[in-house]
C-alpha cells in the first residue's frame, strides 16, 4: 500500500476545514468600560445642566412661555 502525500492526503472535507470549535456556552464576552465614552456623556450632561440652568435664569420663577 501506498502512503499518499500531498494537499489530498489528510481526506478531510473542505467545509470541515473552515469551520471554528464552538464556543463554550458558559463563556460572556467580557464588558469593557470606554473612558472616552465616559467623558463624552459627562460633557453633555454638563452642557444639558447649563443649558437648563440659562433657561430657568431667564425665566422669572419658572413662568416663562417659549
Amino acid at each position: 500500500m501506498k502512503k499518499e502525500t500531498g494537499p489530498r492526503s489528510n481526506k478531510v472535507a473542505p467545509s470541515q476545514l473552515l469551520q471554528w470549535p464552538p464556543l463554550p456556552r458558559s463563556r460572556r464576552p467580557a464588558v469593557v468600560r470606554s473612558v472616552t465614552r465616559d467623558e463624552i456623556n459627562r460633557y453633555w450632561q454638563i452642557k444639558r445642566m447649563d443649558d437648563e440652568d440659562h433657561l430657568l435664569d431667564r425665566c422669572p420663577e419658572g413662568g416663562c412661555q417659549d
